[in-house]
């Protein structure tokens, strides 16, 4: 289940700011190459740094995607990581969540699915997923699912196709309704209609994976993965700053970011 959490804002120590004091449900870092167990030069385990040890893991060499230890970052064509034995939980009874993304999507010819989370009932059908879709009314990057297994698909789309390096953080608050997709740091689409108000099925998911999802491959590069649950606006904020610095990004951030000159500190 992802759990809320608080994180301390303060900045007297001058140390700089990690996620590493917040209760994550996940948190896969390809800048930290002792996270990564390679065959060859391909992942078959990412490790979890949230401290509930949810490792993303393939036991198939032939599907297995790449590792870039020089610009850090995994590389994904035909080929996924997987979750399911060990986050089958991660969006089971839950009112609101967030996902972050820093991510490169070299290949917009078709629809991507970088991370996936199936529904109950179905592996195919998402409770929750990150995309980038070419078919839709809007096509663009999305941040989509459904509440209840019954329900139909939903989602938002800021109707842009990416260009390089990225930050995309998708946020349903099941509870109220509403969802919201950040890029870079920027609201790019929400809805107050997304679903009906309350929690998610209170059923494991089918599949969690990272690069394929409801048949869509991701073709692309994943440098970081963050999913926590409640945040407020500068706990956001503190995470897109943290990411932004650490991969090159800052330029992307809105003007008047609290952290697009200087990175969050403790």
């Amino acid at each position: 289940m992802i759990i809320g959490s608080g994180i301390g804002i303060g900045f007297g120590s001058g140390q700089l700011w990690t996620p590493a004091g917040m209760a994550l449900a996940l948190w896969l870092d390809a800048a930290d190459a002792n996270t990564i167990s390679l065959n060859g030069s391909n992942v078959a385990q990412w490790d979890d740094k949230s401290g509930v040890n949810r490792h993303a893991s393939q036991g198939v060499a032939s599907l297995q995607p790449v590792y870039d230890s020089g610009s850090r970052k995994i590389t994904f064509v035909d080929d996924y990581l997987d979750l399911t034995s060990v986050a089958a939980d991660i969006a089971r009874n839950i009112g609101d969540g967030n996902c972050f993304l820093v991510l490169d999507y070299t290949d917009t010819s078709s629809a991507r699915v970088p991370f996936h989370i199936s529904n109950g009932t179905d592996g195919g059908k998402a409770r929750f997923t990150m995309s980038y879709d070419l078919g839709s009314s809007s096509a663009g990057l999305q941040v989509a699912g459904r509440r209840l297994d019954g329900d139909n698909y939903q989602y938002v789309s800021n109707g842009t196709e990416p260009s390089g390096i990225l930050i995309q953080h998708g946020n349903p608050v099941y509870a109220s309704s509403d969802v919201y997709l950040y890029i870079n740091g920027s609201l790019d689409a929400s809805s107050t209609g997304f679903q009906t108000d309350g929690n998610t099925d209170d059923t494991d998911s089918l599949v969690v994976r990272i690069g394929s999802g409801g048949g869509n491959q991701f073709i692309g590069d994943i440098y970081e993965i963050l999913i926590t649950g409640t945040l407020t606006t500068d706990q956001r904020r503190q995470i897109e700053g943290y990411l932004a610095h650490k991969w090159g990004l800052t330029a992307n951030l809105p003007t008047g970011h609290p952290y697009k000159n200087t990175p969050p500190k403790k």
